[in-house]
């Protein structure tokens, strides 16, 4: 995919990657743990200007979502160890403070019934193009 980027850009084209997460992530501490360090994979890997969104916001409330539009590994790790067995405390651990030593994942709500929300995702496109 980064060859394919790098061949865009040659040709004088602008490209950016989208990372899109389904909003029912968020209800799970382990899902959204392994969605957000996916978006962190994919962010470093493709070497292009990134946008991370969070989509079919209107399927779950906003009190679900809204604490994770930007995820704290800490948080998401007090979650987690609640619901994980002790042995696998240090791994979730590891991987919350990589989340957190990076602090580059953070996402944009899409609610596709609410237009404004389609604005902002749209808009920030625009600037990171």
């Amino acid at each position: 995919m980064r060859s394919v980027a790098r061949l865009l850009q040659s040709d004088g084209w602008n490209a950016i990657g989208v990372y899109l997460i389904d909003a029912t992530f968020a209800t799970d501490a382990a899902k959204l743990l392994s969605g957000n360090l996916a978006a962190l994979a994919a962010m470093m890997h493709l070497e292009l200007p990134h946008l991370n969104v969070l989509t079919k916001c209107d399927t779950v409330g906003k009190e679900v979502w809204g604490r994770f539009l930007s995820p704290s590994g800490v948080d998401l790790l007090a979650e987690l160890s609640a619901s994980t067995p002790p042995r696998f405390r240090s791994l979730n651990g590891a991987m919350a403070r990589l989340l957190d030593d990076f602090s580059m994942v953070q996402f944009l709500p899409l609610d596709p019934s609410d237009e404004e929300s389609l604005e902002i995702v749209l808009g920030s496109a625009d600037r990171v193009l």
